[in-house]
């Protein structure tokens, strides 16, 4: 039988295990819950995100000013003057508000060549490059022109998805719940931020391409460095380069010679003495046949 002091024992014993069980079946659904609101923001936002790449691909009625286009140009020009050609170029470059992306200048024996490589606002491009072509005569002109309007909205919407996750998941940050639903959280916070890094990254550099046109300049100076201006009809200069090219041939046939001569040793020398040793030999023969026959000898 039980005594009183069993009885209130064996009650304080039921009322701590009944607490722990509603505390545990608390903690249980809480978490479950927070799970759910932590993975509602990821599938809304790739829902989002699938509808707008969607709307995305109806560019086709962009006005051509609304389109996004990268620009570039190539061009090579003969000039007679190189300094004179690259100071008109440099001061044509600063008109239009461009810069030097690169430049160099080459030279072999009397001849120099400069490359450069020219960055314009893509308004002033057509500027920059008619003013290119009265540099010199033009021997080799390109332009290129690629448009990225859809790459461009595609990134646009990414991150417009991407920031509105990002809210999401920072409100979700705030509310009360287990500490690996909110480390999932996190972790989910972590991975929209770098998407978004990565968009903005990209982004950039479509904006960069767009809003700055690329030319590239090729200046060959049309006569050797030692030789002065010429007239309108540049005899000096074929002059010039016909002696250079009767040079190169001479030179040419030079070489040839000797690489004909010194590997060809081992065939040709075996052979001249081959040749010489059969002339011996049929000299000698001849030699022998032409000369007269002993006399004969008395008989006793």
């Amino acid at each position: 039988m039980l005594t009183h002091t069993s009885l209130i024992r064996l009650g304080l014993v039921l009322m701590v295990i009944a607490g722990l069980g509603g505390c545990g079946k608390k903690a249980a659904e809480v978490p479950t819950a927070t799970t759910q609101e932590a993975a509602a923001p990821t599938e809304a936002a790739d829902r989002a995100l699938a509808k707008e790449a969607a709307g995305s691909r109806g560019d086709a009625a962009l006005s051509p000013a609304d389109r996004k286009i990268i620009t570039t140009g190539s061009m090579e020009l003969e000039v007679q003057d190189l300094d004179a050609a690259l100071a008109a170029l440099g001061q044509l470059v600063q008109r239009t508000g461009g810069f030097y992306a690169e430049k160099s200048i080459s030279r072999v024996e009397s001849w120099r060549t400069a490359n450069v490589t020219i960055r314009v606002p893509a308004d002033r491009f057509d500027e920059l490059h008619e003013g290119a072509v009265a540099l010199g005569e033009v021997k080799r002109d390109t332009q290129q022109g690629e448009d990225v309007t859809r790459q461009w909205q595609d990134l646009e919407a990414r991150l417009r998805i991407r920031k509105t996750e990002e809210q999401s998941l920072l409100a979700l940050m705030k509310r009360q719940g287990r500490l690996a639903d909110l480390l999932e959280v996190e972790k989910r916070l972590w991975e929209v931020r770098e998407q978004i890094e990565v968009s903005e990254g990209e982004l950039r550099y479509l904006r960069d391409r767009v809003t700055l046109a690329t030319l590239t300049v090729t200046l060959r100076e049309q006569i050797p460095v030692s030789v002065g201006p010429l007239g309108a009809w540049n005899l000096g200069y074929h002059v010039v380069n016909a002696l250079q090219t009767l040079g190169r041939v001479i030179r040419g046939l030079v070489i040839g010679l000797i690489y004909a001569a010194l590997p060809g040793a081992v065939v040709w020398v075996p052979l001249l003495l081959i040749i010489r040793a059969m002339r011996r030999r049929r000299r000698a023969r001849a030699e022998r046949l032409a000369a007269p026959p002993p006399p004969a000898q008395p008989s006793t």
